[in-house]
């Protein structure tokens, strides 16, 4: 065995253990799009922002969205994070070893890429309209 041989076996054994976490790192990005555009959202995680947009969030927690929009119903939306499938893979090719890291590094979950909400008209209020009130009949003087 020469050393480039060596070396070779010695980096996929150190890089292919990690490889949720090198795959997917801590964070995510995920797209948000409604409709109508320009819906103001916020969520569970402090991100704030109008549609479309592009956010960062922790990919090891889930994710509550809330929109906004004039003349719209308020809707909520949740992003939950899910186990990786670059952990499966590790778990067959780095196994025990390889998991701890994924797990002790938070590589582990994973967001979908993007979400799409489509936002409600609100129901339009009808006017009050005042009760009739019966007025008496107004004399008409006589001559």
């Amino acid at each position: 065995m020469n050393a480039r041989h060596s070396l070779a076996v010695l980096l996929l054994c150190v890089l292919l253990p990690a490889c949720a976490s090198i795959m997917t790192g801590k964070h995510d990005i995920i797209t948000v799009n409604s409709s109508p555009t320009g819906a103001k959202f916020t969520t569970n995680t402090g991100v704030q922002g109008v549609t479309p947009a592009i956010v960062e969030v922790p990919d090891s927690v889930d994710v509550q969205f809330t929109f906004e929009m004039d003349g719209y119903a308020p809707a909520g939306y949740s992003a939950n994070h899910y186990i990786s499938k670059w952990v499966w893979g590790n778990i067959l090719i780095g196994g025990v070893i390889g998991l701890i890291v994924d797990f002790a590094s938070g590589g582990m979950g994973t967001h979908d890429d993007s979400i799409y909400v489509t936002l409600a008209q609100a129901l339009q209020q009808p006017a009050l309209q005042q009760p009739a009130v019966e007025q008496p009949p107004v004399p008409i003087p006589q001559p």
